[in-house]
């Protein structure tokens, strides 16, 4: 209980209350009011470009969280490079922001689910070929969204997260297809290599983060030290 605590009291040092209402309440409940608006009106299910939407915009605003965090040369995160308990305060956030998006993510792609089987009648939820495509959407956001921030973190321009979260949109719904593709074939275990990249990515992304925060203060220090020999 204390350990989430504390990951969740780091997290709020880096990430605004106001992007927080839009990430973790606001946008949820806006894509699933928007799949549910679809579903009655025109009989189709946006499940997977919902998903995609979020994804997408979670990049973009990930500027007002850790924008910058891996970049040479900013000074937005400086002091905590030099301080001793700034690195684990980071990793808490990082851990905490990775658990928060794939929370927002489950929480639109299962609601939204239940409501295309109820509008759309469609079966039972629980039947193995809906559960596989269900967590294979999922994992896919998910594994997309990390690979996205972690090249994010290196610009510190608003412009160039605009660009990678566009080109994460496309790659997510490049994937989805190709993978609902599969499923429709009966190759159910698509679900694997899915849940498999998402968790080495998260692993990853945390560890990348604070490699380079590490290298950039050990660059910084040797300049600092020539520079004053």
């Amino acid at each position: 209980m204390g350990g989430r605590m504390g990951n969740r009291n780091s997290y709020r040092a880096f990430a605004p209350a106001g992007v927080r209402l839009i990430l973790y309440a606001a946008l949820p409940a806006l894509l699933l009011a928007l799949q549910a608006f679809v579903l009655l009106y025109a009989g189709r299910s946006l499940l997977e470009v919902c998903a995609g939407l979020y994804g997408a915009a979670s990049v973009f605003f990930d500027f007002w969280i850790f924008g910058g965090i891996c970049a040479r040369g900013t000074m937005a995160f400086e002091y905590l490079k030099t301080s001793v308990r700034g690195p684990k305060l980071i990793k808490r956030a990082l851990v905490w922001d990775g658990f928060c998006h794939f929370c927002s993510m489950a929480a639109i792609i299962l609601p939204g689910a239940v409501l295309e089987r109820i509008l759309l009648q469609t079966g039972g939820i629980a039947a193995e070929g809906m559960t596989v495509r269900l967590f294979t959407v999922l994992f896919l956001d998910y594994a997309v969204w990390l690979l996205a921030v972690s090249a994010a973190r290196h610009v510190t321009m608003m412009v160039w997260y605009y660009v990678i979260s566009v080109c994460a949109m496309g790659i997510f719904m490049a994937l989805t297809v190709g993978a609902l593709g599969q499923i429709a074939a009966g190759h159910i275990r698509v679900l694997v290599p899915a849940a498999a990249a998402a968790l080495l990515l998260a692993v990853f992304s945390v560890k990348h983060v604070m490699r380079r925060m590490e290298g950039s203060y050990r660059d910084e220090t040797i300049e600092t030290g020539n520079a004053d020999d």
